[in-house]
């Protein structure tokens, strides 16, 4: 799994990309098959690749469901057994970890914070940000 945010991104510019490279293909079959009817011949291509789109997810899921209680079986794992693990992890919280919004602020960002700054421009839009956490 990636945790970078330009591995996503990359994905998702390369299916693009790879959805761009057909398209030119898909608008001449539908030319070539529909003759003076390509908008219906389009249509229909349109309409039957989102049915394909909004059944896909059910199927996934379903193939995945057979294949793990199949798995689950060989192994001789009882399914509810994976599913109180699963949903065990699923509600451990995660372990706090230090940012930038939780930490202490210094002392000049606390005159800022109380008013206190010699910037006489200041017009305190950023104090909430600044704020510390226990204030």
């Amino acid at each position: 799994m990636c945790c970078v945010p330009l591995c996503p991104t990359l994905a998702i510019s390369l299916a693009a990309f790879s959805n761009d490279l057909m398209m030119g293909a898909a608008w001449a079959t539908c030319q070539d098959i529909g003759q003076r009817h390509t908008a219906v011949v389009a249509g229909w291509m349109n309409m039957l690749g989102n049915l394909g789109g909004a059944i896909s997810g059910w199927t996934i899921g379903t193939i995945l469901e057979v294949f793990i209680a199949r798995r689950a079986a060989a192994d001789q794992v009882e399914v509810a057994s994976i599913a109180k693990i699963a949903k065990q992890a699923a509600l451990t919280p995660a372990p706090a970890v230090a940012t930038p919004h939780n930490k202490q602020p210094n002392a000049e960002q606390l005159k800022v914070i109380n008013g206190e700054s010699d910037d006489k421009g200041f017009t305190g839009g950023i104090a909430g940000v600044l704020r510390p956490p226990n204030a």
